[in-house]
């Protein structure tokens, strides 16, 4: 009788101890799941942080970009005052249907183009922003497709030709091969007001600017978006 209740005390304890060892297990893993957790919390704020800084310093380089060529252009030509973008209407350079600028064209580009480099490649810090300088041709909705491709294409070719060619621009010429490039948009990007195409303004040649981290920036706020 007395070794039976002996074992039964034994075998009490025995689950005791069990389920004690169970609730000391359970809570070493609650406490491992909330540090897991705080790390992983305190990870993405700083990671979030990090780009929200990065965006700030990159729309700042923009700003400061954008800044600088509208004191040195002046009011006389327009600039996008989002993204440095800056528009010339066709006419001013070429004649209709025509790619080779006309000498208004380029007397208007050895006025225009050294300013537009000072800008860009004058400033030590700004250059070193800059990954690449874009000549993009655009055309009206006349004609096929592939016209307007070649002609826009031709354009551009034209415009950078002439900036690399142009006597004022040596000191730049290395610059000027290892920045610029020249796209044909044909007639992909027209410019309409109230569902109507405007041609005199869709034939235009534009100076686009784009920065080193600027693929980085897209996919930040692309990440930033889709954590909402």
């Amino acid at each position: 009788m007395f070794g039976k209740v002996i074992r039964r005390r034994k075998r009490q304890d025995e689950e005791i101890t069990y389920w004690l060892s169970f609730s000391d297990l359970m809570s070493s893993l609650l406490i491992v799941f909330v540090l897991l957790f705080i790390y992983v919390v305190l990870d993405y704020n700083q990671a979030l942080a990090t780009k929200e800084a990065k965006i700030k310093e990159l729309s700042s380089v923009r700003s400061k970009i954008i800044t600088k060529l509208v004191k040195e252009l002046g009011n006389d030509i327009a600039i996008n005052k989002n993204t440095g973008a800056i528009k010339l209407k066709s006419e001013v350079l070429f004649d209709k249907d025509k790619s080779e600028l006309k000498p208004e064209g380029q007397k208007f580009l050895s006025e225009f183009v050294p300013k537009y480099l000072k800008v860009l490649l004058g400033d030590p810090e700004i250059k070193g922003s800059i990954s690449t300088v874009i000549i993009e041709g655009h055309t009206d909705d006349d004609g096929t497709y592939i016209y307007n491709l070649e002609l826009s294409q031709s354009r551009a070719l034209s415009v950078v030709k002439y900036i690399s060619q142009d006597p004022i621009n040596i000191k730049h010429q290395k610059d000027i091969e290892k920045y610029f490039s020249a796209i044909g948009r044909s007639k992909s990007d027209l410019i309409e007001k109230d569902g109507k195409v405007l041609q005199a303004d869709s034939r235009r040649v534009e100076f686009k600017f784009r920065l080193k981290d600027e693929e980085t920036l897209k996919s930040i706020l692309n990440e930033i978006d889709e954590g909402k």
